[in-house]
């Protein structure tokens, strides 16, 4: 059986108008040229996209005799700079509730003597304030009875927005955070030195752009939110070491020019529930209370990670880029005691302020 769509055999004569029909057939509308010299053929002209571009060389490819090479020098027509902006957004809710007795309980029956004492049994963080007071309940053996009461909530937010330039085709890389040394080893000899190695953390961006047809942009995107986290900290050989939380994100998606997309997210709750107490009083109706702590703790985050994609171009030298330190001048001393300002808002005097706010994200044209 032949094979289907095999290369030409080497000592084949290169025809370049049967390949320039062939992508006139496939590729209609687009400004592509076909020349033959020596054992290459040549593709020049105008095309969209990169995308376009790779689909015309590998069609020519397909007409090349063993030997033979295509030569691209199709030229891309706009914009093929792609800015990204990154949201990752988590939101952290903790609540915390315990309630502990201190107490103790003794009785003398036929000369002989129970007593249960549960000082200490709160199970309540150390150093943590709480309320707390003494509850007198009259009951022969039963002494004053302590309580503590803790209630705790806790809200923390997280948002990071980086934004990174690319070429298509290329790769860019964002990083705005540390290096933290981490512990990679011991020494075999009886000095056992540590050895450590960097490890970084912080905001990581890393996207690989290519722009297709119709203003369409395929991103393969990396993103990294990190942070040392004192949760997860060991200790070696007498040295506590943190640990580093980290939100992390790798996929590759499809997007318009300006549209945005959700690429990961995450819910998660965890309810954790403790009773510590002496076992059989603690299960004694009412009286049992006093001799046992009840721990609630829950936990909920929700993590959005979504990335807007816009093809761009630079600006020229009319219109100068805006920066974050644009009218800033250090406060004077009068400014300072007794006026209480940290800075100025213009650089000039009678500078008046801008008419309106830039329209989209400062230093860039969007298409």
């Amino acid at each position: 059986m032949a094979k289907c769509c095999s290369r030409p055999k080497s000592g084949f004569t290169l025809d370049a108008s049967e390949v320039q029909t062939a992508l006139d057939r496939l590729m209609p509308g687009e400004n592509i040229k076909v020349s033959a010299h020596r054992e290459g053929l040549f593709l020049t002209g105008t095309v969209e996209s990169a995308g376009t571009s790779a689909s015309a060389a590998a069609i020519v490819n397909r007409f090349l005799p063993e030997g033979s090479a295509v030569h691209n020098l199709l030229n891309l027509q706009g914009s093929q700079q792609v800015v990204l902006q990154v949201r990752v957004a988590e939101m952290t809710r903790q609540t915390v509730k315990e309630f502990g007795f201190d107490t103790s309980f003794s009785k003398n029956s036929g000369g002989r003597s129970l007593s249960v004492d549960t000082t200490g049994a709160t199970g309540l963080d150390a150093g943590t304030l709480f309320t707390s007071g003494t509850i007198v309940t009259g009951i022969p053996g039963l002494t004053s009875t302590t309580y503590q009461a803790l209630e705790r909530q806790g809200l923390t937010k997280t948002l990071a927005e980086p934004t990174l330039t690319a070429i298509s085709g290329e790769t860019a890389t964002f990083l705005a955070g540390g290096e933290y040394p981490f512990p990679s080893g011991i020494s075999t000899d009886s000095n056992q030195v540590v050895t450590y190695e960097f490890k970084e953390f912080g905001i990581r961006l890393n996207f690989s752009p290519t722009v297709l047809n119709a203003g369409r942009i395929n991103l393969h995107v990396s993103t990294e939110v990190s942070a040392l986290s004192t949760a997860n900290s060991i200790t070696i050989n007498g040295t506590t070491v943190n640990g580093i939380s980290a939100r992390r994100t790798e996929t590759t998606v499809d997007v318009p020019s300006g549209g945005s997309i959700m690429i990961s997210g995450l819910l998660q709750a965890d309810d954790v529930n403790a009773i510590n107490g002496v076992p059989w009083f603690k299960d004694v109706p009412v009286l049992g209370a006093l001799f046992r702590s009840v721990e609630f703790n829950q936990n909920k985050s929700e993590l959005v990670v979504t990335v807007t994609a816009y093809l761009a171009k630079p600006t020229d030298n009319s219109a100068p880029l805006a920066l974050p330190s644009d009218g800033f001048v250090p406060a004077s001393d009068i400014d300072l005691y007794l006026l209480g300002r940290l800075r100025n808002t213009y650089g000039k005097s009678g500078t008046a302020p801008p008419a309106s706010s830039l329209a989209g994200p400062y230093g860039y044209i969007m298409e």
